[in-house]
């Protein structure tokens, strides 16, 4: 059974492995007096700490939206991030189960 995740919670992942300290942060930053946004469905809260987290790290643009995250000549994330290889390998067994080629590593 496969299960979901969100795009941000991914992106969340690879964002926290670049910087291991700021999940503190915004957690605290999320939850600060009577802010209670850990409290909100999982996906607003991924939403909202991913954005947290772009405006804390990313200096060049601090409003990246998620569906530029990748994109520049210095994309935030990088799609090689291993929090990335399920989705990856999902892609490759459909393309295997249809026949489709796949570009070579």
């Amino acid at each position: 059974m496969l299960h979901s995740v969100s795009a941000a919670a991914l992106c969340i992942t690879a964002l926290i492995d670049k910087s291991p300290n700021i999940n503190d942060c915004v957690n605290q930053f999320l939850s600060c007096g009577d802010i209670n946004a850990l409290d909100w469905s999982p996906e607003k809260v991924d939403k909202a700490r991913f954005h947290s987290i772009i405006a804390a790290s990313n200096e060049n643009d601090p409003s990246r939206a998620l569906s530029y995250a990748f994109k520049g000549e210095q994309p935030v994330i990088s799609v090689e991030h291993c929090c990335f290889d399920g989705i990856y390998n999902k892609i490759k067994e459909f393309c295997v189960s249809v026949g489709a080629l796949l570009p070579q590593q």
